[in-house]
């Protein structure tokens, strides 16, 4: 240790007489010179007379401190055991700091240049040997461990210098601007070997490797265990604290080298229905494990929006295509949908890309493929009876999806695809016929195989949903009125009040229009036949409820071809009601009242027999035979034919019906015919059907697929007749390309149309003289 001072002084220069006893040293003892009459100065302490060392000896203790200091430098470097202890080699370096400021900085110097060649000469021997064992290895983690023992080994030494030199820390390095402390010089000589290629322009083998094998350890976890291991997580630690000033671009290399393994290896995860459940789950598992290692927020931020970008928006037009079904089909779409909603509603501030218009694109898209798969299963399955009901279901499963959790675009975009695959031309005349038996089957009764709503509300939504998407709204209510007409003046089951209710919602819909008069006209009536012309005539004991219809607005109402002779009493009461009709207004005395639709008449008889008075609910056809029996018990066949004038075939079915095992009204002996007052029945009300033929079965039978085409195929070729000679009375004279263009943009809003076509109704036009050719090119309208 330096002396700045020299305790053995003289001990002649002290007083060494006895004293008592001391607290001081003899060094130090008081005087007790009797003689000393400075009586102040008694009990004052002496102080010793130090010889101050001599230069020499002052710069001998100067080199033996340096000597000692250097020895531990040495020692700790190399892992060996100190000589001596920590206090002495702390006493010595704390003398070499307190001789000179100037000593301070060489040793300092003396500390980073042992730092510097320990090293280069050790460390990156070491590491470069161990890098290059090991790179290759099939444990991913021994490299890993290896190489964390030589960063700690060499942190250990750091701190053991650092303690050492504590005074030299503190008091120099700590404090000045520009020079750095044991432990930042220490690990910077490694930040700067391991780092270095982080730095533009330069290139560092060992480097180049520790961050290769890094990113490869991220990549085992990521891909095989799918969580970060202790391993990985102790290495990320250590490189963020090597980079602890930021100095190099770890954070940027890291974050891009993520981002693109994920774009690398997400393309197989595209088909799984919880796509986005698994980035979610990424995004997160990421963030969580940087923060949990110390990074920044900064690159926290940069690493959220860089996996973002490429497991969702890298190549967003085709992700969507492929995550989308999965997606909506899964159990979890709901909840995925909504975050793939606030990612898009994102995008354009994080990546200045709009991907909400793509994203409503695939949305409808998607839409439009269920609606084009499920008709064409059904068309090849051969039946339509549940299709309806499935259309129905795929619109209100998106409309709840995006009124949910989307916006009311999302519900514009699934309204528009939903109608383009409804109109396509292969489906657009299958969905009318389909609609059509739809209604028809509901209104006539479900099957017990039916898939038909349980309640009219519900029936009703569905119609509306697909009557408001197809676009030949016409054609549909040209065939719907044909059904109709027949479930209301031949069905024993429909509801009339349902029926009027679903009517005046379709008319809602389509508005005051031709299609809306038919409609309109047949419930009209209806209503004008019960409370205006049921009363026109007083009771003749009979009760009659007669159905004045506009003949053309009630479609293939069937006629008799032949006349028949009713019963004097049924004959006397239609004319009374004809006379009394015609003369009920100005507007009747030209209407011809037309009774020969004798199968739609429904009458009711009480007929008496020995089990008592059965009410018989028959048609006019029924009820003319068996009033006939009025007057005689018995008739032939041939009588019978005279007295109802009815056609030999006619009158058998009419015959048979009455006559049959289950309605024994009548009963039969060869060709005579007699009533039979024995008949029996449990009902006091019986209604007889009558035998069906093929007359009978067309006006019961609903629209038939093929009529449906046949009727919409005549209205699209009236329409786009009538399209071509509204443009030409418009314009007079046209080349047939401007024609062409014109027409096609009056007739394409209610579906596509071809140039074939319109071709062919330009020279059926031409052929009818409503055009004429002025040249090949040219086309004239003739008034």
């Amino acid at each position: 240790m330096l002396d700045f001072g020299n305790l053995e002084a003289s001990s002649s220069s002290l007083s060494t007489r006895d004293a008592g006893p001391s607290h001081l040293t003899p060094q130090f003892q008081r005087s007790s010179d009797s003689s000393d009459t400075n009586t102040s100065n008694t009990h004052k302490r002496i102080k010793p007379n130090f010889e101050p060392p001599t230069k020499p000896q002052v710069l001998e203790s100067l080199q033996v401190a340096k000597s000692a200091a250097e020895e531990v430098i040495d020692l700790v470097l190399e892992g060996k055991p100190l000589k001596r202890s920590y206090y002495t080699y702390y006493k010595d370096i704390e003398s070499i700091c307190r001789y000179k400021h100037a000593e301070k900085s060489k040793l300092a110097s003396l500390v980073f240049e042992k730092l510097d060649n320990a090293y280069k000469v050790v460390k990156q021997k070491t590491t470069s040997r161990n890098i290059r064992d090991n790179i290759s290895d099939s444990e991913p983690y021994k490299w890993t461990n290896a190489f964390l023992a030589i960063i700690q080994d060499w942190k250990d030494k750091l701190s053991r210098l650092s303690k050492l030199f504590a005074y030299l820390d503190r008091g120099y390095l700590l404090p000045h601007a520009t020079k750095k402390t044991i432990l930042e010089y220490g690990l910077g000589v490694y930040v700067e070997d391991i780092l270095a290629n982080m730095k533009e322009d330069s290139k560092n083998e060992i480097s180049e490797l520790v961050l290769k094998r890094y990113l490869l350890q991220l990549r085992y976890d990521q891909s095989v265990l799918h969580i970060y291991s202790e391993s990985s997580e102790a290495f990320t630690r250590t490189l963020m604290r090597l980079n602890f000033n930021n100095d190099y671009s770890l954070h940027k290399n890291l974050s891009d080298d993520i981002a693109e393994h994920y774009r690398s290896i997400s393309r197989k995860w595209h088909n799984d229905p919880d796509y986005l459940d698994r980035v979610c789950s990424i995004l997160k598992g990421e963030v969580d494990f940087f923060r949990d290692c110390g990074q920044s927020q900064e690159f926290l931020d940069t690493l959220y929006k860089s996996l973002k970008f490429v497991l969702i928006f890298y190549d967003h037009s085709e992700i969507f295509v492929e995550v989308l079904p999965g997606l909506l089909e899964s159990e979890n779409g709901p909840r995925q949908l909504q975050t793939l909603y606030k990612f898009c509603e994102q995008s354009l501030n994080d990546f200045a890309l709009d991907s909400m218009p793509m994203f409503r694109t695939q949305w409808g898209a998607y839409v439009e493929k269920k609606v084009m798969e499920v008709i064409e299963t059904s068309k090849t399955a051969g039946s339509g009876s549940n299709v309806l009901s499935l259309l129905v279901d795929i619109f209100v499963k998106y409309d709840t999806l995006s009124n949910s959790y989307l916006d009311e675009k999302f519900e514009f975009e699934l309204r528009n695809y939903f109608k383009k695959g409804l109109n396509d031309r292969t489906n657009s005349s299958f969905i009318v016929y389909q609609l059509c038996k739809y209604c028809d089957s509901y209104f006539k009764g479900p099957s017990k195989k039916s898939s038909l709503p349980e309640t009219f509300e519900e029936f009703k939504k569905n119609v509306l949903i697909i009557f408001k998407a197809i676009e030949n709204k016409r054609d549909f209510t040209e065939i719907y009125q044909k059904d109709l007409s027949k479930r209301l003046l031949v069905s024993r089951n429909t509801n009339f009040d349902h029926e009027k209710e679903l009517a005046d919602s379709l008319l809602e819909v389509i508005g005051e229009s031709d299609e809306s008069v038919g409609l309109q006209v047949m419930f009209k009536d209806l209503n004008q036949s019960k409370d205006v012309y049921s009363s026109l005539i007083e009771s003749t004991g009979i009760e009659f409820n007669p159905l004045v219809l506009e003949k053309k607005y009630w479609p293939d109402i069937p006629k008799m071809d032949t006349d028949i002779t009713l019963p004097s009493e049924l004959q006397l009461l239609l004319d009374q009601f004809t006379a009394k009709y015609t003369s009920s207004g100005e507007r009747f005395k030209s209407q011809k009242l037309d009774w020969s639709n004798y199968t739609l008449h429904q009458l009711s008889i009480n007929a008496e027999f020995e089990s008592g008075t059965k009410e018989l609910v028959v048609n006019l056809l029924q009820a003319v035979v068996i009033l006939v029996f009025n007057d005689v018990n018995s008739y032939t066949f041939v009588e019978l034919q005279q007295l109802t004038g009815m056609e030999p075939k006619l009158l058998k079915r009419v015959l048979g019906s009455v006559s049959s095992e289950k309605y024994a009204i009548l009963s039969r002996d060869g060709d005579i015919y007699s009533f039979n007052s024995k008949f029996t029945d449990k009902s006091s009300r019986i209604k007889i059907p009558l035998s069906k033929d093929k007359d009978s079965m067309k006006i019961s039978a609903s629209v038939s697929e093929s009529d449906t085409n046949r009727i919409i195929s005549r209205n699209r070729t009236d329409e786009l007749k009538g399209a071509i000679v509204k443009v030409m009375k418009e314009f007079k004279q046209l080349s047939v390309t401007e024609l062409l263009n014109k027409a096609i943009e009056g007739v394409e809003k209610r579906g596509p149309v071809t140039l074939t076509e319109l071709k062919k109704n330009i020279d059926d036009l031409v052929d009818s003289e409503y055009l004429r050719r002025v040249d090949r090119e040219t086309l004239a309208y003739i008034p």
